[in-house]
């Protein structure tokens, strides 16, 4: 058995702890999302042989939507904590 010093007893008592925000089936909707997208785009591609004008705004939503996410949840988490 370990014993820790009085201080860093204190602290791990104080670590933060965070709530999953999302759960597996979310994750696998939103590579589901990504995944259509980008064979629709092949599609669209395929069709008009316009590849950088399709996939440069393609591009742009993904990050626009991963930036936001990331944000977001970013927040939530601070907002969120749970301390034991």
């Amino acid at each position: 058995m370990e014993f820790a010093p009085p201080n860093q007893n204190k602290t791990l008592r104080q670590k933060n702890h965070r709530l999953p925000l999302f759960d597996i089936s979310q994750f696998i909707l939103l590579v589901g999302a990504i995944i259509d997208l980008t064979a629709q785009t092949r599609a669209m591609i395929a069709e008009s042989f316009l590849t950088f004008e399709i996939w440069f705004p393609v591009v742009g939503m993904v990050m626009v939507v991963t930036i936001t996410l990331s944000f977001s949840v970013s927040w939530m988490e601070r907002r969120f904590k749970v301390i034991f």
